[in-house]
């Protein structure tokens, strides 16, 4: 005669159902009920294999709306880049404009405020990224700084941080056509100056 195992008792209903079942379709415990969340799984985060070397960034590869948009951005975006890591920086450094490619820098507003560094750096075109609030009052603009040095500002207006993504894509659009734009004033004339961006909010 086959020994069968026994459900044990439980005070609550619910429990003593659980175990019904388990013993219904032949189910058993490995380990003791746990009632707590469960615990997130290990995720691995490789490191940087040189972390002291250059970050490499490969050359031009996009896709483009036509066959002058990518060849600017391919004469532009050759590479590869190398960026060597800056391990010094500290937390002020904030609010400083960082250069993110040969032709693009990324920093806040007294960035675009500040004459002497957008007249050193080349600066071509002072994009903003602002709320539509801020937008409304007319707080934060570089076309004072743009009309002081002669050169262009633009402005993409946000209602949220939700919309940055959807935005995203018209923010690219303008900056390649100032690049196209400042290409095309170099083929009539190569004393005229790279396009360069300087974007902040």
């Amino acid at each position: 005669m086959l020994e069968t195992h026994q459900p044990t008792r439980f005070v609550s209903k619910f429990e003593s159902n659980i175990s019904s079942i388990s013993h219904i379709t032949g189910s058993f415990a490995t380990a003791g009920r746990c009632w707590a969340p469960p615990s997130p799984p290990h995720i691995h985060i490789p490191s940087i294999p040189d972390e002291d070397g250059p970050l490499h960034i490969a050359s031009y590869n996009g896709s483009a709306e036509s066959e002058e948009e990518r060849q600017v951005l391919g004469e532009l975006l050759k590479g590869p880049f190398s960026a060597m890591p800056n391990r010094d920086w500290k937390y002020e450094d904030r609010r400083n404009a960082q250069k993110i490619l040969p032709f693009l820098f990324l920093g806040p507003s007294s960035a675009a405020r500040d004459i002497e560094y957008v007249r050193e750096n080349n600066i071509t075109l002072l994009l903003a990224i602002r709320n539509t609030a801020t937008a409304q009052a007319r707080l934060l603009s570089g076309a004072k700084t743009a009309n002081q040095l002669g050169i262009a500002s633009d402005h993409v207006d946000v209602e949220g941080n939700q919309q940055l993504i959807a935005t995203f894509p018209k923010a690219v659009k303008l900056i390649n056509n100032h690049l196209i734009h400042m290409n095309r004033q170099r083929e009539n004339d190569p004393t005229c100056m790279f396009g360069k961006v300087l974007v902040f909010s």
